[in-house]
């Protein structure tokens, strides 16, 4: 239909020359490269509007964090790594594997009782570090056996959209 328009407009006949033919072909080329433009432009946009909310979502990572001025005292490390707010954090430990003695057992029963644990935490903000509890490792019993916990946070992002990490 464009090329229809296109001879209308500069009157194609049998007498055209070859710079009006050269001009009709230009025209196509042009409109292909404003079409293909307009298609690559929005998918550049639907990336970029994919990866701005994967960097703009909260993460929120675990780590085991040992104390320095207390032998035999740790904690759990909880970071808000992202640029976002994560809210209503709620958090679940649960035992994988335990060997012979129940260090598991022992270390979520210390960490179970602390505020964070029992009610969960309102926000966390951007960078920000918090700890959760403290577990007293003379009280574990490292002779023989591992145990493994897994620490499962819930979280909202400020838009209300819901995520978790677990770490082990």
């Amino acid at each position: 239909m464009y090329l229809v328009v296109l001879a209308q407009t500069a009157h194609i006949t049998k007498d055209t020359t070859i710079t009006d033919w050269l001009s009709v072909i230009a025209y196509f080329f042009t409109l292909f490269a404003a079409v293909s433009a307009a298609v690559f432009a929005w998918n550049a946009n639907q990336i970029n509007k994919q990866l701005f909310e994967k960097q703009n979502q909260p993460t929120v990572e675990f780590t085991l964090f040992f104390l320095p001025n207390f032998f035999g005292m740790v904690t759990l490390e909880l970071k808000n790594s992202s640029q976002n707010i994560a809210r209503n954090l709620k958090f679940e430990f649960k035992v994988i594997r335990e060997d012979q003695f129940k260090n598991a057992h022992t270390m979520i029963e210390q960490l179970k009782y602390t505020q964070f644990t029992v009610v969960g935490l309102n926000s966390l903000s951007s960078l920000e570090t918090r700890y959760l509890g403290y577990i007293n490792t003379h009280d574990l019993s490292f002779e023989k056996g591992n145990a493994e916990i897994k620490v499962t946070v819930n979280y909202t992002d400020i838009n209300g959209e819901k995520y978790f990490n677990f770490y082990v």
